[in-house]
């Protein structure tokens, strides 16, 4: 059923303890406890507001529009809330970036002046500068470089030396991590790690003219696989299946992924087909590349362990290689990041980044009832730790690589 939503709620009673929740919106709470890789950091904090009795009372720093809200918004209201709760008033949670609130120095240094802690969820620590010399403040962030770590050690102690981390994007974050995998690779002592072929990446943009231009390139190129229009093929899946054979229409009913990398399998094998799908140019926004990634990288025949950059794409991964024939982890590793909830029913191994850890860091930094790790400018890091689902093992992978040796090869 999923993690329940959070509430912001109390008895309100007269003596209850009340922690300020500041926010850049009224519902920025609510939407960020519906957010992937937000869920876990709310719901321990609220947990722990619930198991404490606290009051967690919402406001917002400015009002953005001129019509009268239900929550105090603006310095003078929010001082005035915060004099007016006394000895209630225990402390306050800021969950903005501060390139969404440049004023964020000011407010931080407005609210310490009440001599009670104010915790700043910080996710990705992005100005490591921003700093207040007091005991009051603290700072809950991720530790990214800390996960990989953990990631590639687990696989270095199985005598991985020659991974692969996949292009997935040229999104920012991925870029970032793809920089400290290989530097952290590079300090373990990995032989090699594959980034595959920087053109051959999944779009998770919406530079649709370019996928366009990007498919019939591979196509005028006499490359048999193609991206896969999962959303066409899936609501098209009564007439197309008509002249697919049984095993395709069966692994998209048990999984769409499954049935577009069963699909892109059978095309590659049977070019005539392919050509239709192509000419369905209509359909290229949901074009999702599930085969080009791997396969050039597997058919080298050196790579024993793919490190995917998150859960979603470990989870293409997975069923690509399922539908040929690859065994996990028996032929080669699988690991992934973010152990995300609603996608642990595909096995895959993957590092937990630990913000249910600063959720209830955060909260215990504003009661100050348990001691904390947190150094000298009150930086609380996340304390990330690997997920075992079985798709990691020794590396002693046994597919052939010569089955992939046709999977893309271009001819100009």
């Amino acid at each position: 059923a999923g993690p329940r939503l959070v509430r912001l709620t109390g008895d309100q009673s007269p003596n209850q303890p009340v922690i300020l929740l500041l926010q850049s919106t009224e519902n920025f709470w609510a939407e960020m406890a519906q957010r992937p890789f937000f869920e876990t950091f709310c719901r321990s904090f609220q947990t722990e507001t619930e198991n404490f009795n606290v009051e967690l009372r919402p406001a917002v720093y400015e009002r953005r529009d001129s019509s009268v809200g239900i929550i105090p918004a603006g310095r003078e209201a929010i001082a005035s809330l915060i004099r007016g709760l006394g000895q209630r008033y225990r402390g306050s949670l800021m969950v903005n970036a501060e390139k969404e609130i440049p004023s964020l120095r000011t407010w931080i240094s407005d609210l310490l002046r009440f001599q009670k802690p104010v915790v700043w969820f910080d996710r990705l620590k992005e100005n490591p500068g921003f700093r207040f010399s007091t005991r009051y403040f603290a700072r809950c962030h991720e530790a990214e470089e800390y996960a990989v770590s953990l990631a590639l050690e687990y696989l270095f102690e199985l005598g991985h030396r020659r991974i692969a981390f996949p292009g997935l994007s040229n999104a920012s974050w991925v870029n970032r991590r793809r920089s400290i995998v290989n530097r952290v690779a590079s300090r373990i002592g990995f032989k090699q790690v594959d980034n595959g072929d920087p053109e051959n990446i999944l779009f998770d943009t919406e530079d649709y003219q370019r996928q366009a231009q990007y498919l019939r390139r591979l196509y005028e190129s006499g490359v048999p696989y193609i991206k896969t229009a999962i959303n066409f093929i899936s609501s098209t899946a009564s007439s197309l299946f008509e002249s697919l054979p049984p095993e395709c229409d069966a692994a998209f009913r048990e999984d769409r992924f499954l049935g577009a990398a069963r699909l892109t399998t059978y095309l590659a094998r049977n070019e005539e087909k392919t050509s239709a799908l192509l000419t369905e140019f209509k359909y290229l926004p949901w074009l999702i590349a599930v085969t080009p990634v791997l396969g050039p990288i597997l058919s080298k025949g050196d790579v024993t362990a793919v490190l995917a950059p998150n859960d979603f794409t470990a989870r293409r991964y997975y069923f690509w290689l399922k539908a040929n024939d690859v065994s996990v982890p028996q032929d080669i590793s699988l690991a992934s990041f973010d152990n995300l909830w609603f996608l642990q029913h595909v096995p895959v191994t993957s590092v937990d980044f630990g913000y249910g850890y600063l959720g209830f860091a955060a909260f215990h930094s504003i009661i100050q009832d348990v001691s904390l790790k947190v150094d000298r400018h009150g930086n609380i890091p996340a304390q990330p730790r690997v997920v075992h689902r079985g798709t990691v093992a020794s590396a002693e992978g046994t597919y052939d690589p010569r089955r992939f040796s046709h999977v893309f090869s271009p001819s100009g």
